[in-house]
């Protein structure tokens, strides 16, 4: 097994893009109904003709003359004179919201798909500062007009249904402490992304660009470990502490914003229909059954026999391109327009950040998705994956889908994906293919089962607790026992660094391991009939305001907190690694 590749698919959908958990009022006012100001806001999001991707200008957000327009508008309602002003303001501070995100989309993309390029690292930290300030100004303007002697006229004439203000006559999401403290969290996210993404290294005496001496050909993978050992140790300290302090902040405005715990905070953010507390039992059955299981296929051999064909980025698309033509029309259309407006970032570079992720380019109205490709073929999975989130943003556009719900679109996309490549791979890429996704699905369980019990672990912890030894010695004894210490005690002492969820998606991982098992299943109906897998996940696809488990039963799935699930997976799995029809 190669420590330098996580074969758990940490790829984050990062659909509406803020660096603090931002648009969360907007997001609900947006998804309850359809009302009158959502349809705006809509409406709003494809205004700018449609172009390829590399034609898309960008312009750094001008701080003042948003929130000019976002004044303007709050001055308009709180004067009360000429509800036709306010309404033209309101379109007007809008429209250059949807900009503004669709600008810190374009600056992310840009920055992450070239981290030594100081221009690109420094637009995206100004947006992502930015972002929370734009949010204080959205609901400063919306607080005007729900208080406004205006609010009648405007709901009379259709602007705004009756009620769909109510939520802003008192809030105080985004007051200047909470503003502050995001800012705050966002300075310290861009100073982890500074931190890794072109470091230099102590080694054998001298100081070496890390990504040029991995990128060398005649590197053993001995001498590719060590080094990536060594910028692990080198950073430890540095990155711990930038972790601490976020979670010390993210305990700030969790408590700011009227809750008992972060957790629970973001498990209201993230849409999660069920509770910390059944986490605790989900993970511990995945502990004692997965575990155990997964060392047993390691001193099998098992691991070991993995293998990577490679894989062009041409044969990679074009693969992909054939998979959603066998699937149905609707993927099939989806793929021809990601492709046609270069929706998409699959090359191979150790410039790029190591990671993937779908956002969102409101202003065009398209989703587009970036993949960190290793040039092999679990590239095909990768990209499967973050197209299931495409195909969602695709079909159901701005619609706030549950987290869960949205994780069970990738990754039940990358099991129909695997299933269509017993047609388009040659059979010796295919047994690989399958054998990666298969030990893949176990990692997903164990492995970011692992990475959630650490982050629950470590947001209960007391403050005088948060340094870098305790949390090392956390991780590593996690990661035994859930099974996955197979790559050394001092490797996985210092690896949580560079889980960048840690950082920039708090306590989004858990939803990998609970997805993973209704997209599983999904797989289980493919092995049968491609046909009605496809049905069950086009129910799934077309339920996208249904809480997570709601969605699952609709689609006649079980639900994965039901006891016996981590029993009938080993199950499946040991079904499969046999290959009996491959």
């Amino acid at each position: 097994m190669r420590i330098w590749r996580v074969t758990a698919l940490i790829l984050c959908a990062a659909l509406l893009l803020t660096g603090c958990s931002s648009m969360e009022l907007i997001q609900q006012i947006m998804n309850e109904g359809s009302t009158p100001f959502a349809e705006v806001m809509q409406e709003l999001a494809g205004v700018e003709p449609m172009v390829p991707f590399s034609q898309m200008p960008y312009t750094q957000p001008d701080e003042a003359a948003l929130q000019e327009l976002f004044d303007t508008a709050t001055t308009l309602a709180e004067e009360a004179k000429d509800v036709n002003a306010l309404m033209d303001a309101l379109d007007a501070a809008g429209e250059a919201y949807s900009d503004f995100y669709t600008q810190t989309a374009i600056a992310m993309i840009h920055a992450d798909s070239d981290q030594t390029n100081e221009k690109w690292q420094e637009e995206y930290a100004f947006c992502d500062r930015l972002s929370a300030q734009v949010e204080q100004w959205m609901e400063q303007m919306l607080q005007a007009c729900a208080l406004s002697k205006l609010r009648g006229r405007m709901e009379r004439e259709g602007y705004f249904y009756p009620h769909e203000l109510d939520a802003y006559e008192e809030s105080d999401s985004f007051n200047d402490e909470i503003v502050a403290l995001y800012q705050q969290e966002s300075e310290l996210v861009n100073d982890y992304r500074t931190l890794c993404a072109d470091p230099e290294i102590l080694l054998d005496g001298g100081t070496v660009k890390l990504n040029d001496y991995l990128a060398r050909e005649d590197l053993t993978e001995e001498a590719y470990n060590a080094a990536y050992l060594a910028y692990l140790q080198q950073i430890n300290e540095e990155a711990a502490a930038l972790y601490c302090e976020l979670v010390l902040i993210r305990r700030q405005i969790a408590e700011k914003s009227g809750y008992a715990d972060y957790e629970t905070f973001q498990y209201d953010f993230y849409g999660r229909d069920y509770v910390p507390q059944d986490v605790e039992a989900y993970l511990a059955e995945i502990r004692a059954l997965l575990g155990p299981y997964r060392e047993e296929l390691i001193g099998s051999g098992e691991y070991d026999a993995i293998t990577y064909p490679g894989m062009t980025e041409g044969r990679l698309m074009s693969g992909l391109a054939e998979s959603m033509e066998l699937l149905d029309p609707a993927a099939a259309d989806a793929f021809t327009y990601m492709e046609e407006y270069e929706l998409y970032n699959v090359s191979t570079s150790l410039k790029k950040a190591p990671t993937g992720y779908t956002t969102y380019l409101y202003s065009y109205n398209a989703p587009y998705i970036f993949v960190d490709t290793y040039g092999d073929v679990e590239d095909i999975l990768y990209t499967a994956h973050e197209f299931g989130h495409f195909l969602s943003s695709y079909e159901n556009g701005l619609m706030d889908v549950a987290l869960d719900l949205e994780e069970t679109y990738s990754q039940g996309m990358e099991y129909l994906t695997l299933q269509n490549m017993q047609t388009i791979l040659s059979r010796s890429d295919y047994e690989a293919l399958c054998r990666i996704k298969l030990l893949d699905t176990l990692d997903t369980y164990t492995q970011q089962g692992a990475y959630a019990a650490f982050e629950q672990a470590v947001y209960a912890l007391p403050e005088e607790s948060l340094n870098a030894e305790t949390l090392n010695e956390l991780f590593s004894e996690l990661m035994q026992e859930y099974g996955c210490g197979e790559d050394g005690e001092e490797f996985d002492r210092v690896y949580w660094t560079q889980l960048s969820h840690l950082y920039e998606m708090p306590f989004y991982m858990l939803s990998y391991c609970v997805s993973v098992d209704s997209a599983l299943q999904i797989y289980e109906r493919a092995l049968e009939d491609t046909e009605d897998a496809w049905e069950v996940y086009r129910t799934l696809l077309d339920s996208p305001h249904l809480p997570f488990l709601d969605a699952v039963e609709k689609a006649d799935l079980e639900s994965p907190m039901h006891e016996g699930r981590a029993k009938a997976v080993m199950e499946l799995l040991e079904e499969q690694l046999s290959f009996p029809d491959a």
